[in-house]
């Protein structure tokens, strides 16, 4: 039976007012659709700069303080600022459709009652870029000390030499019960700055204040969620104790776990690790995401070449990418024994 209420100019009409509302929205939102978004959680976000090749550097403060005589002089740090991140940037195309007028009208109908799933392909894609470069962390190096991005073995002062009192881990393995959660987070709490010397007894300890207002876990399985639940919460109704629980006790520090089911494009991935971001220091994040161009929308003019010769339209929307490893000390990876 052919399909009466849908005119071709009132499916055209349609076509076009969900290609408008798209441009309006993104030119409105601009960089700002990032904004607390999962992205702008993990990563340094640069946008707007349009340099060939950008860099993030942090300064490594590796002084630590000295009693001194009234008089002595000062000694002062000769560490140079440190480039942690470096990324030049492409163009992404988030999507691109062709309408023909001469189409059927129930292909036509699909592809119009779809276009409102295309408004978060900016922050969907980028994510999705950001999860395949944690995904390589344990091979790909980074430039904060030239290690792969998880590791256990990061070093502490990336200007010092690489012995046991110099290094920290980002890469952690423990089974996944209360035990040894708590050892996970008390070997991020305990990571010391480069400024420390065990052996003078000076400790500086970044991560000190560490607790659930700080440290999301992010898991990509239910069964991950539900096993960090009963460490949590072991006297929960949904964990009654010694009946059907394997933890009975809460552990020290609590932390907000966030489902990422992306997670599980890691071909690895089978519910054996976690990662666990640390936002003690809010100027660290363990990616850098360069966003040049916000996310924009082109479409052919009316009475274009295409539209004369083949009668049909074109709609894309696009922006720019780049992105790297940043800090290690924000991310850690927990795998479980």
């Amino acid at each position: 039976m052919p399909i009466t209420g849908l005119s071709t100019g009132n499916l055209d009409q349609r076509f076009n007012g969900a290609v408008t509302k798209l441009e309006k929205a993104w030119g409105r939102l601009g960089f700002t659709m990032f904004e607390k978004t999962l992205i702008d959680e993990l990563a340094m976000v640069a946008a707007n700069d349009r340099s060939a090749l950008l860099q993030w550097g942090i300064q490594v403060d590796g002084s630590s303080y000295k009693i001194v005589p009234l008089n002595a002089e000062t000694k002062y740090s000769e560490n140079p600022p440190r480039i942690i991140a470096e990324a030049g940037y492409k163009r992404m195309d988030l999507w691109a459709i062709e309408w023909s007028q001469l189409a059927d009208d129930l292909s036509r109908e699909t592809t119009v009652a779809s276009m409102p799933e295309m408004a978060g392909k900016p922050n969907v894609a980028v994510m999705l870029e950001a999860m395949k470069l944690l995904a390589t962390g344990e091979s790909a190096v980074c430039r904060y000390d030239g290690k792969a991005f998880f590791h256990a073995q990061h070093l502490i002062d990336p200007f010092g030499k690489d012995v046991a009192a110099n290094q920290f881990a980002n890469l952690i393995t423990q089974p996944l019960t209360s035990d040894g959660y708590n050892i996970v987070t008390n070997t991020i709490r305990q990571r010391p700055d480069p400024g420390s010397d065990k052996s003078k007894g000076i400790l500086y300890l970044p991560n000190r204040g560490l607790s659930g207002r700080n440290m999301t876990i992010y898991v990509g399985d239910d069964a991950t969620a539900a096993a960090l639940g009963k460490i949590f919460d072991p006297a929960s109704i949904y964990n009654p104790g010694l009946n059907f629980a394997s933890e009975t006790r809460r552990v020290y520090t609590q932390a907000t776990v966030q489902l990422l089911p992306e997670m599980a494009a890691d071909s690895a991935y089978t519910g054996n690790y976690c990662y666990i971001l640390v936002k003690t220091n809010p100027t660290l994040r363990p990616l850098f995401v360069r966003i040049p161009h916000a996310p924009k929308v082109d479409r052919s003019m009316a009475g274009s070449d295409s539209e004369i010769d083949r009668k049909l339209s074109r709609a894309n929307g696009y922006c720019t990418h780049g992105q790297d490893f940043g800090a290690p000390h924000a991310l850690y990876k927990w795998k479980f024994a």
